[in-house]
């Protein structure tokens, strides 16, 4: 990293607030370990969440769309069968939850989709 070990280790020390990382040394250091927990600290702290993106693209956009249409009805089929007594349980709000990851999932494939297909047309 370009850094003396005993000035990384001073800067990575709990108890001593007066030597920190910069944010430069903060990226490196997530990079070079692969833990991405500060990251997720920082992202909570502000109410957000820190997830990684899939590169996955699908075989055309309209194949892509349709996948987004599908997962959407899968999340609106969970949704109605957990209001069924007006009570969501906590089953049915991990199933919900996850209908709505593999929604994202396909959203974000869309989007890739959609810049590779933009990136061939550039290069025509």
């Amino acid at each position: 990293m370009g850094v003396f070990h005993k000035t990384l280790m001073s800067k990575l020390n709990p108890n001593d607030e007066t030597h920190l990382p910069n944010l430069s040394e903060f990226v490196r250091i997530m990079y070079a370990t692969g833990d991405t927990s500060p990251l997720e600290a920082l992202c909570a702290l502000f109410g957000g969440r820190f997830v990684t993106r899939s590169p996955d693209t699908a075989k055309s956009v309209m194949h892509a769309v349709l996948h987004v249409a599908s997962e959407g009805g899968d999340v609106v089929t969970e949704v109605n069968a957990a209001l069924d007594d007006d009570v969501i349980t906590d089953a049915e709000r991990l199933r919900i939850k996850r209908e709505i990851t593999e929604q994202r999932a396909a959203l974000t494939q869309l989007e890739n989709t959609i810049d590779k297909a933009a990136e061939l047309k550039a290069v025509k």
